[in-house]
């Protein structure tokens, strides 16, 4: 071979290798490719029963191996139900405290706060996620999409505006993940540079700007290629792409796999800093619409390597963390065999079926459907405190205030958040909510 081209392949393979490492350093993560889970669905519970719903978000933060937790979702990006459409969220059996019933789409999830903030000083990173397949994601004017981005600065990142509507109290999410599957892909290019410009006003942290579309390309609703989406508009303000390869004929089992994944590449790849591409798949053989479209981890390998060394790609994303966790092979979680993949190890092909993890010990429970006050799942691990609430030193959770039977305190990471109950109604200590006066000893 000629000693140029041989020079050329090597200088070509440097600058890729220098280009992945600059994005991926920007955006404060790992120097290598990034294992994305989504979180807050449960989607694997019908199937295996609640003794195996999806574990809280604190134990998945210190026992897998993901980068980053998607936590979905926001579904109801306006919702009609709040006299100011504030947005509407769903977040399965982890959360369902509402604690104000004006506003019966907005959650109060102390626990999941507090797991948030211990786990950011671990190197995670948590984004919240609009959308999904029952969302629909029309903005309907440049005004509204202003207006929604605002609300989730305000709600999940570092927006102080609405402090008794955030869901995860003082905890601060690192960006924002758009999965639109339904509606129209007008606006978002307005809804991206609103929420980018707001991100610039907090220095103290690189927040992140990622997108779901699916592997046809182009996305029906994201782009790029149609002028007015917003890949084709503002693609440079994306971080991540998390493409979902299922649940469509580019799966990696077909012969359009690696040339769907490399017109994605071309686009990301022309266009200044642009996002790095992830892999979307299943972690489990129920995660998606057929059987075939979860790969084991040996077929992953193989998968996986045809695209792994080409510039722009950044790792992979799995659907979702209640498969993965009900997924061990050979004693270890489908996501362990992903992550060798991602840092660039080899994987050894299980020598047995995918079996399912016994029960786990776990505290959590479904929703509780009432008419009466709302009822919250987040509940303290010891018993209530006497005296004043000191939360440096109690478990997340929610406890009554001393003093007053009609307020409460929450709290999370060892912050006490000091809440009233709607006029009228005193704090349950028993139940853990605010109930009528001649239900609460007081």
């Amino acid at each position: 071979m000629d000693l140029r081209i041989v020079l050329l392949t090597v200088i070509s393979f440097c600058v890729v290798e220098l280009v992945a490492s600059y994005r991926i350093n920007e955006r404060a993560l790992p120097n290598r490719q990034l294992l994305v889970g989504y979180w807050g669905q449960n989607s694997a519970g019908p199937k295996f029963g609640k003794w195996k719903y999806e574990r809280d978000l604190r134990h998945f933060c210190n026992n897998f191996k993901f980068d980053i937790y998607v936590i979905a979702f926001v579904h109801r990006l306006f919702d009609p139900r709040h006299a100011d459409r504030l947005p509407g969220m769903n977040f399965a059996h982890h959360c369902s405290y509402v604690p104000d019933p004006k506003y019966p789409g907005i959650y109060e999830c102390a626990s999941i706060g507090g797991a948030i903030r211990d786990c950011q000083k671990l190197g995670k990173k948590f984004l919240i996620s609009l959308g999904g397949d029952t969302c629909d994601g029309t903005l309907g004017s440049a005004a509204n999409a202003r207006f929604l981005a605002k609300n989730i600065w305000n709600m999940f990142l570092g927006g102080q505006e609405l402090p008794g509507k955030r869901p995860f109290l003082s905890a601060v999410l690192d960006g924002v993940d758009l999965d639109i599957e339904i509606g129209s892909y007008k606006y978002y290019p307005d809804f991206v540079k609103e929420l980018r410009r707001l991100m610039r006003t907090d220095p103290s942290r690189k927040y992140l700007v990622t997108a779901a579309p699916q592997c046809p390309y182009p996305d029906a609703w994201m782009g790029p290629v149609n002028p007015g989406t917003a890949f084709k508009e503002v693609g440079h303000e994306f971080d991540y792409l998390f493409i979902q390869f299922y649940n469509n004929y580019c799966y990696p089992g077909s012969q359009y796999y690696v040339s769907v994944m490399d017109q994605w590449l071309k686009w990301t790849n022309s266009i200044n800093n642009g996002p790095l591409i992830l892999l979307g798949l299943p972690s489990g053989v129920g995660g998606a619409g057929k059987p075939e479209y979860y790969f084991p981890p040996d077929q992953l390998a193989v998968a996986y390597k045809k695209i792994r060394d080409k510039p722009g790609v950044g790792g992979m994303m799995f659907w979702e963390c209640s498969w993965d966790q009900n997924n061990i092979i050979n004693g270890r979680h489908y996501s362990e065999y992903a992550f060798e993949l991602v840092s660039g190890g080899s994987i050894t092909p299980p020598t047995q079926a995918p079996s399912t993890n016994p029960p786990p010990v776990t505290t959590t429970k479904p929703p509780v459907v009432t008419t009466q006050a709302p009822v919250t799942t987040a509940k303290p691990t010891t018993s209530t405190p006497t005296g004043s609430v000191d939360c440096s030193s109690s478990p997340d959770g929610y406890y009554p205030e001393p003093a007053d039977c009609s307020k409460y305190v929450v709290c999370a990471s060892g912050v006490a958040y000091h809440k009233s109950c709607p006029p009228g109604l005193n704090y349950n200590k028993v139940k853990k909510y605010c109930d009528w006066p001649h239900n609460v000893q007081c």
